[in-house]
């Protein structure tokens, strides 16, 4: 589900005494550009974080995360209320999931929830779970290889996959529809990479190729039957950590931001096919950038404080420094997703530490 979100204090309940996920409950609104609500915020376990529009409500707006245990290990769920009251509910996870395997989420049967592939790389059973808002229904799926796989959302029906080849080659495109999907080949740029979003005018997902260094960059326009139609060769020259951000408010759309870790980096955005607008900013953080909505979170590895980079779109364009928020732990990994509305288009942070270590919990909450 594409995000937009915002608050949440929490407690700890009876389920983390027991060593379970133990899910957050509401509060307030505090007026800040961003907060740190990471008051009894309690994982207490190693899990492998998966965030949809699962099975809480209502539809097309709030996440849940599934906390999901890699081999036999009980799976669970915090699901997102009835309401935008900014609390989850935790319960055990059914079915299980019961093997090792790299979670794919997007709404693959086009009811505005999100679904679940487990891919197995390798020669390994798969298998597809649809969610109905209440449960999910598992089928049987192949894929029989390894691949990188970047999911083409479509914000007027069913979501698609690609199944990348690592470093270029065969590969496809799985095209979903209202009873399974047909899969459509293709053949990936020599040492490339693949980056998913709306980089022209339309409800589908495009792909941009980037080869780190000098190798020969592409951009695919894709349209919504997983067809390839124009393609254009921008050229990056440089290695850098790409972030795909989301397209502002007023319908823009997506853009990359090419990091550089402890110096400039490039803001595009995407225009007409073929073509960028494009912003130059000279950051100061040494670390890594976590794509929250329209909004990039630099968070700093060193001693500068943590920095958000807003899309180029808006009007005050450039850092911020998160209010009210104290240096991260390294262990700390995102966990990105929309928990509370409140109107924005700007996803929450939940810095989830693997074992015993307290998370963090950052909430947007009001544009400026």
């Amino acid at each position: 589900m594409r995000p937009v979100r915002a608050l949440l204090p929490l407690l700890v309940g009876a389920l983390a005494l027991s060593g379970l996920p133990a899910p957050p409950a509401g509060a307030g609104v505090v007026e800040a550009s961003w907060t740190d609500t990471s008051d009894g915020v309690a994982v207490n376990g190693t899990y492998t974080p998966i965030v949809g529009d699962f099975l809480g409500g209502p539809a097309g707006q709030l996440d849940d995360i599934i906390w999901y245990a890699p081999g036999a290990a009980t799976d669970h769920i915090w699901r997102t209320g009835e309401v935008d009251d900014a609390t989850f509910t935790s319960q055990v996870l059914a079915p299980g999931v019961s093997g090792t395997y790299t979670p794919i989420v997007g709404d693959f049967a086009g009811n505005l929830r999100d679904d679940i592939l487990w891919y197995a790389p390798g020669a390994a059973a798969d298998s597809l779970w649809i969610s109905d808002g209440t449960t999910f229904t598992s089928r049987a799926v192949s894929i029989s290889g390894t691949y990188t796989p970047v999911v083409l959302d479509d914000l007027a029906g069913y979501d698609d996959i690609v199944w990348a080849p690592p470093g270029g080659g065969s590969g496809s495109i799985w095209v979903f529809h209202g009873t399974g999907h047909v899969s459509r080949s293709i053949t990936a740029p020599a040492g490339s990479r693949p980056l998913a979003g709306r980089f022209n005018d339309g409800s589908c997902a495009d792909l941009f190729w980037y080869v780190p260094g000098a190798g020969a960059d592409e951009a695919w326009y894709i349209n919504c039957n997983g067809i390839v139609g124009a393609t254009a060769a921008p050229a990056v020259f440089g290695t850098y950590e790409p972030v795909v951000a989301e397209g502002v408010v007023d319908g823009t759309n997506d853009g990359i931001l090419w990091f550089h870790d402890g110096g400039p980096s490039t803001y595009w955005e995407g225009d007409e096919v073929g073509t960028w607008k494009t912003d130059v900013y000279d950051n100061d953080v040494d670390g890594t950038a976590v794509a929250a909505g329209v909004w990039v979170h630099l968070r700093s590895d060193g001693g500068e404080p943590d920095e958000l980079l807003r899309a180029p779109g808006h009007p005050d364009f450039g850092a911020l420094v998160p209010s009210g928020t104290d240096p991260l732990a390294a262990q700390l990994e995102p966990v990105v997703g929309r928990f509370l509305l409140n109107g924005n288009p700007v996803d929450d942070i939940l810095w989830y530490a693997p074992g015993a270590t307290a998370e963090r919990l950052f909430h947007y909450i009001s544009l400026k």
